[in-house]
């Protein structure tokens, strides 16, 4: 099976709470995100805690029609890039019929652990040839980039862009922000 890389901004620029100023954009988040649009109003939410609710809606919808497409890898990216392991979906024994005939229900942990803005910089370029890099020789279905789009260090992310492409691999953006 093919991968697909999931590739997740953690810079410091993640950590601002956005305000919206249309009423569509504020539905269009706090409908994705699974809020109420006054209550996003009131209590803005970090870009971080939108891409967390975004992963973490309808017990991992998102993560598992992603999955479905290949193999799935985390990775985040600043100015550095980061492996993230992935938590199991269950614990063991979850789901298996017990004495008495009683299932344990299936408890559900985080998918990934929390994002948590913290690099300086943001280096797009950077976190794209590494997800390739950790990758090489391996089929690539996708990269999933995930990001407020403000690079701040490094090459041009287009320039990253043109050599994903030269490997047939494809890049779908997520703007968060």
């Amino acid at each position: 099976h093919p991968y697909v890389v999931m590739l997740l901004d953690d810079s410091l620029s993640m950590s601002i709470k956005d305000r919206y100023r249309e009423d569509l954009d504020l539905g269009r988040v706090a409908g994705a995100i699974g809020r109420e649009a006054e209550q996003l109003r009131e209590q803005p939410a970090s870009r971080a805690e939108i891409v967390e609710a975004l992963l973490s809606r309808q017990e991992g919808k998102l993560l598992k029609e992603v999955a479905a497409k290949g193999q799935l890898k985390i990775l985040t990216f600043s100015n550095t890039v980061k492996l993230r392991e992935a938590r199991p979906m269950a614990k063991p024994g979850a789901g298996q019929a017990q004495p008495e005939g009683r299932e344990v229900p299936l408890e559900r942990g985080e998918p990934i652990p929390p994002l948590v803005p913290a690099g300086p910089g943001t280096n797009m370029a950077k976190g794209l040839r590494e997800a390739l890099k950790a990758l090489a020789g391996q089929p690539v279905a996708g990269i999933v980039l995930v990001t407020d789009g403000q690079n701040t260090e490094g090459d041009d992310p287009l320039n990253a862009a043109d050599y994903a492409a030269r490997q047939s691999v494809p890049i779908f953006t997520v703007g968060i922000g």
